[in-house]
């Protein structure tokens, strides 16, 4: 099982930021390491200012040990649960290609999630196909 949080879910963090989840295992730009989740700010969310986007003031990039407290779960259903299983497995594989200091490109790693959303749709969509 799973620790992912789902999109839309509010942390406070140990430093006392309060942002909300708006993704998955993102790369900071200029930065190779891995990170849980890519967040925005609680209420404010992303702002609409060209120079705010640059200087990168409006995404954080959190793991889940930065994590304090759980104020709020975003919406979970069958369709996370398969997504969450599937970014554990590529969590695994670029932890692997890390160690053995194979370098991931962003195209693999989308490759990896394309491969994710394939299977979930595939899963998802032999439930409908069977009801």
């Amino acid at each position: 099982m799973s620790n992912m949080l789902p999109v839309g879910s509010k942390v406070k963090l140990k430093d006392g930021r309060i942002l909300v989840i708006i993704g998955y295992l993102p790369n900071k730009p200029n930065d190779e390491k891995l990170y849980d989740y890519i967040c925005c700010r609680n209420i404010y969310g992303i702002r609409h200012k060209k120079e705010d986007l640059v200087l990168d003031r409006d995404y954080f990039y959190i793991n889940n040990e930065d994590i304090s407290k759980i104020l709020y779960i975003g919406y979970s259903d069958d369709e996370f649960d398969l997504f969450s299983h599937y970014t554990d497995l590529v969590k695994e594989n670029i932890r692997k290609a890390k160690k053995n200091n194979k370098k991931l490109s962003e195209e693999d790693i989308k490759g990896l999630y394309t491969n994710i959303l394939d299977k979930v749709n595939k899963e998802i969509g032999g439930d409908k196909d069977e009801k």
